[in-house]
């Protein structure tokens, strides 16, 4: 992999890199907090777990989904900005926040006013309803915040700043974790961890504001707060276009750990506890894989604004080696070393010694994923955010669910027909990704070559290449 980022050095790739390596470090920490309360809630009691498992929930459903508005945000700026309209560019931004945040408003009202009845509904009143209800309200008053957040975090990802959004996620995490020991010191137990959490969110949200009022004050136009609370209008609907999609793909895809949970549970908790064991270590792999990907939905969106069809290639195939480079590494050294770390990480030995002869069909999934990002960057830097979520509906229901079940619960394939599935799913979604990003591809290069050719180049047209690219494909 070294030698490849050397024979590279010059190309996208340092583009890419400077994206891409604060994106995974945010990636790695916000893997780190979801897992955090859990913990924190372990030293009250397993009632407390219990209690706030359904709120967790809830709110991380909800998160998905106002998370998705980010990537509007980030398509549409780095669009403008390759096009050279840095004004523009924060106006779409700002449009994508008013989007978000009045979304968020009613959501968390309603959790807010019905987050108890939810809970009652959900867990059938078998945990602490009071407190399961007091839980879910604390956590939904941030949810406005959070919406806020994504939205920044999108904007400066597609403008080339990713680096705030490390700043952002190490902050929350910090604030998150310490305030939650510190209230839990104090006694508030249960619901000082949810205090703690939106005191996070609050925190990430000033540091975000903090970042657009001070980059504001130099030559980069940014979102302004009185934009991003104005009324939704139809200059809005490109970003609710492009955002919907990727937010209904968030929230199905909360379901995907339920499917796994159904298919393998037959077999036995140590079976169950395998499987999630290894997907948690390939999932630190997808949180690279994924921001390469990202950082090249930026790079690719620039180069479209821009009219640079020789750059926007040399864009994919950079993304696709980097991406593909760390996946073939990743590939050929973690099943070499999984099975001593899984008996580092868990305490039951059992586990690992289970894990073993999986560990190199789980790590090739990596392969997939790292296809699967090209594809995804190139599809929604031309403002296509239903491809991607069709190819997750379909390889996740129509294909992983049912062969899944016929590997595991009709052939009794366990953890093999589980993974053996997975990989069906990955092919799938990249088979699907893939024909839609090469219609793009072709769309977009006939869309730039044919006004020259229409107009020739003394024709007096001096529309430049860039106003005219993509059109028709968001």
């Amino acid at each position: 992999m070294i030698f490849i980022l050397i024979r590279l050095r010059g190309s996208p790739v340092r583009e890419l890199l400077r994206i891409a390596w604060p994106l995974a470090l945010s990636g790695f920490v916000t893997v780190f907090v979801a897992g955090n309360d859990t913990v924190l809630l372990g030293l009250v009691n397993a009632d407390a777990i219990a209690a706030a498992a359904a709120p967790i929930g809830m709110y991380l459903v909800v998160t998905v989904f106002l998370t998705a508005f980010s990537i509007p945000a980030q398509i549409l700026a780095a669009r403008h900005q390759g096009a050279g309209d840095s004004v523009e560019a924060a106006r779409s931004a700002a449009r994508t926040g008013t989007l978000a945040v009045c979304l968020a408003v009613p959501i968390s009202l309603m959790l807010i006013a019905a987050g108890p009845w939810l809970v009652s509904l959900i867990t059938a009143d078998n945990v602490d309803t009071e407190l399961a209800g007091w839980y879910v309200r604390i956590l939904a008053a941030g949810v406005p915040l959070f919406a806020l957040t994504a939205m920044v975090r999108g904007f400066a990802v597609g403008i080339g700043r990713s680096r705030i959004v490390l700043l952002i996620s190490s902050s929350i995490a910090a604030v998150d974790i310490g305030t939650s020991i510190l209230l839990l010191a104090l006694g508030a137990g249960a619901l000082g961890i949810a205090a703690g959490t939106t005191i996070g969110v609050a925190t990430g949200a000033g540091i975000a504001l903090a970042w657009l009022r001070r980059t504001g004050r130099g030559d980069t136009p940014v979102p302004h707060l009185r934009e991003i609370l104005s009324r939704p209008t139809y200059a809005h609907r490109e970003a609710w276009t492009i955002g919907w999609p990727e937010g209904l793909m968030g929230a199905f895809s909360m379901g995907s750990l339920l499917v796994v949970t159904v298919l393998i549970a037959p077999s036995g908790p140590l079976a169950l506890a395998t499987v999630r064991a290894l997907d948690v270590m390939v999932t630190f792999a997808w949180v690279v894989v994924f921001s390469a990907g990202s950082a090249g939905t930026t790079l690719l969106a620039q180069r479209i604004g821009a009219g640079d069809v020789d750059g926007l290639r040399q864009v994919v195939r950079r993304t696709l080696t980097l991406a593909g480079a760390f996946a073939v590494t990743c590939a050929v050294v973690m099943p070499l070393v999984s099975p001593a770390l899984l008996r580092v990480a868990i305490d039951d030995a059992r586990v690992a010694e289970n894990a073993a002869p999986y560990v190199w069909i789980a790590w090739a999934q990596v392969l997939w994923m790292a296809c699967t990002v090209t594809t995804n960057a190139i599809v929604r830097a031309h403002g296509d955010t239903k491809t991607p979520l069709k190819a997750s509906l379909i390889g996740e229901y129509a294909v992983f669910l049912p062969l899944g079940w016929l590997l595991c619960r009709v052939n009794d394939l366990a953890i093999t027909g589980v993974f053996i599935a997975h990989h069906v799913y990955w092919a799938t979604f990249l088979a699907i990704g893939a024909n839609y990003a090469v219609r793009h591809l072709r769309r977009t290069t006939a869309s730039t070559a044919s006004p020259a050719e229409e107009t020739g180049p003394h024709s007096g047209d001096t529309t430049p290449p860039g106003n005219n690219m993509g059109a028709g494909t968001g």
